[in-house]
């Protein structure tokens, strides 16, 4: 307050804001800055904005659900999640697809993943050679 005399006797508020959860040496870190800081009538506020968090303005973040892949937290994000072979499935994680490494034979793949070397094309069937 002596440094800056129009903030005397005023409540202040610091906001970082967060991309992902800081790691818990960041987190210790602001602990001690909040200790420091609090004496002086100014509070330190963190808000994480990635998965879920909260947006600048305080809205809402990206989310899986938004139907907008987050390419830092999420794999696929349809918002539906079904689960269907080739879509999203819950947790914005891929459903079971065409070159995940395992064959889905009720979907009709015949091999997986595709690949020249193993004659398995891109829809994970066994291309024919003459």
């Amino acid at each position: 307050a002596e440094a800056y005399p129009q903030f005397a006797g005023r409540k202040l508020r610091l906001q970082l804001d967060c991309v992902g959860m800081p790691d818990s040496g960041v987190v210790q870190f602001l602990g001690v800055v909040r200790e420091q800081i609090a004496f002086q009538g100014i509070n330190l506020e963190v808000r994480v904005m990635g998965e879920g968090g909260c947006g600048p303005g305080c809205v809402a973040g990206p989310s899986c659900g938004d139907g907008i892949v987050q390419s830092k937290f999420e794999q696929c994000d349809d918002a539906v999640f079904a689960g269907k072979y080739g879509g999203c499935a819950p947790k914005c994680v891929l459903a079971p697809h065409c070159g995940d490494n395992i064959v889905q034979k009720d979907e009709g793949e015949q091999c997986d993943p595709p690949s020249k070397a193993n004659g398995c094309n891109a829809a994970c069937k066994f291309s024919m050679v003459n």
